[in-house]
């Protein structure tokens, strides 16, 4: 746990991957052994609440990254994800010039990649695009949904 020297306010991170997370908890408004264990027990309720959302397949997994990952990295989170449960992952980075802005593409059976036109963090301020990532999670939505139920599995229906 460590604490931002900038607005003085508690934070977890996992050096393993390299993850931070708020506490929303501030310098002086509780004990630090007090909002340690409490991050203890939200860090494992938000462990167990992922594995449970793994085995249930009904959500998109969303990893964004400031650089599209290669496929041996992709297959590697996938495999890791799929051991929990049936998965669809959408990994979203910056567009090339191969990809527009807004597009998402199937690699394989619940794995697709979506482009934005930047990432949203550059190192000093927030300037996400909204509208490319609403389009993205859409067209992800209409993929995932289309391969579960394809148009012939439907009609039979």
């Amino acid at each position: 746990m460590g604490l931002n020297p900038h607005n003085h306010e508690y934070y977890t991170s996992d050096l393993r991957y390299g993850m931070s997370m708020h506490t929303f908890l501030h310098e002086g408004e509780e004990p630090q052994e007090k909002i340690y264990r409490s991050m203890c027990r939200r860090l494992l309720f938000l462990k167990n609440k992922l594995l449970r959302d793994l085995a249930a397949a009904e959500k998109i997994f969303v990893y964004s990254s400031a650089c599209r990952l290669s496929e041996q990295d992709l297959d590697a989170l996938v495999a890791a994800l799929r051991r929990h449960g049936p998965v669809t992952l959408l990994h979203v980075c910056p567009a090339g010039a191969q990809h527009q802005p807004g597009e998402v593409i199937v690699l394989d059976d619940g794995l697709l990649v979506g482009f934005l036109g930047r990432v949203g963090y550059d190192g000093k301020r927030w300037d996400i695009l909204f509208d490319q990532w609403l389009t993205i999670c859409e067209r992800a939505v209409a993929l995932q949904t289309a391969s579960v139920h394809p148009p012939a599995a439907r009609l039979a229906s």
